[in-house]
């Protein structure tokens, strides 16, 4: 998330999501072909790519999947928020792991209940985060719901 404040906050984030991969991979036989983040490979703000580049990878990777999960340490300006649009928009089940749910944006604080309601709004599930190991149960039974909510039938 190019948007954290300084190169420490983007580091501790990333170190965050890269916990969050390999969780995936481990408790699900996922591969890198099943799991993108933008940021794998980025292990500093200042190498993040043109914007051209990183916009069409997100969005293409994000055409090819099947759940979008965000994680959201800070309340920041960032193309993860576009991104989250993105995937709304394309109607991908959703789970939003803010720090505190309040950081989110209005529409996105409302889409949970919005989802259970019907209509277009995918599966949307908020699971407000303190990371002491309780982040990786809260993404397990997300993605239970998840599975239990649409056509999936794994993760």
């Amino acid at each position: 998330m190019s948007g954290l404040g300084s190169d420490k906050e983007y580091k501790e984030s990333r170190t965050v999501v890269l916990s969050l991969v390999q969780h995936l991979r481990e408790k699900y036989g996922l591969n890198d072909t099943d799991i993108y983040y933008a940021g794998k490979n980025i292990d500093s703000q200042s190498k993040f790519s043109d914007v051209t580049l990183a916009l069409n990878a997100d969005l293409g990777a994000l055409d090819r999947s099947d759940i979008f999960l965000l994680y959201y340490p800070a309340k920041v300006a960032s193309s993860v928020l576009v991104e989250a649009g993105y995937a709304l928009a394309r109607e991908k089940p959703m789970i939003l792991l803010p720090k505190n749910a309040d950081d989110l944006p209005y529409f996105f604080k409302q889409a949970e209940s919005a989802s259970e309601a019907g209509g277009r709004i995918p599966f949307v599930k908020i699971c407000e985060y303190r990371y002491d190991g309780n982040l990786l149960r809260m993404i397990d039974s997300a993605l239970q719901d998840v599975l239990q909510s649409s056509k999936l039938s794994t993760v």
